[in-house]
């Protein structure tokens, strides 16, 4: 029955489950967060070449955010999280033999489910390992002097995140931290993302 979802609706579905336990628990404390940085497609100019038959330069890189809330397990030092990410967007030009000039553009966004753990490091520092599922949603878009053409897909998979967490006080915290989704783009390649962000606990 699980498998008949819609990759969304099972990330909900599990985040339920997996929340369940920590919610349970004596001591637990939800947080939220907000964060932004820099995103990289792992689709380069190099794949974009061969695709179009042609030339082609892309830029790799936007600005990327993140909004997230989940809840922290004290004592055993570990979290279950969600996530939803903005990408931003690859964009390029090149020129193919068959369309001539073209423009080129691509959007992802995605969410997630993550669990992950914090262990000290040293007062008032944590190191931050997660691991989780994604479901991301792609818009690609191509236009050219004969025509513009557009695609819509998606793609789910592992994501992985390694980091570290800067305590201000009891409530507030600074985390910077990289994660990395695979296969989530155009020919399944990656997309990574780096960010700083502020996290609330309550």
């Amino acid at each position: 029955m699980l498998k008949a979802l819609a990759p969304l609706s099972r990330l909900v579905l599990l985040t339920a489950v997996a929340a369940g336990p920590a919610f349970a628990a004596d001591d637990f404390a939800p947080y939220v967060g907000l964060g932004g940085g820099v995103a990289h497609y792992g689709y380069d100019s190099e794949m974009c070449a061969s695709d179009i038959g042609g030339s082609c330069e892309l830029d790799q890189n936007d600005t990327g955010m993140k909004i997230f809330a989940g809840v922290r397990l004290n004592a055993s030092q570990g979290l279950v999280e969600v996530a939803y990410y903005d990408f931003g967007s690859l964009s390029g030009n090149g020129v193919s033999p068959i369309l001539g000039p073209v423009q080129i553009e691509e959007e992802q966004t995605a969410v997630a489910l993550s669990m992950g753990a914090t262990p000290v490091l040293a007062d008032g520092l944590e190191g931050l390992l997660r691991f989780g599922l994604y479901s991301a949603d792609i818009e690609a878009r191509v236009d050219s002097a004969v025509g513009s053409g557009s695609l819509s897909d998606s793609s789910s998979g592992l994501m992985l995140g390694g980091g570290i967490v800067v305590h201000a006080s009891d409530t507030a915290a600074l985390r910077l931290e990289y994660e990395h989704f695979l296969d989530a783009g155009d020919s399944e390649t990656d997309l990574g993302i780096a960010t700083a962000a502020i996290v609330l606990s309550f």
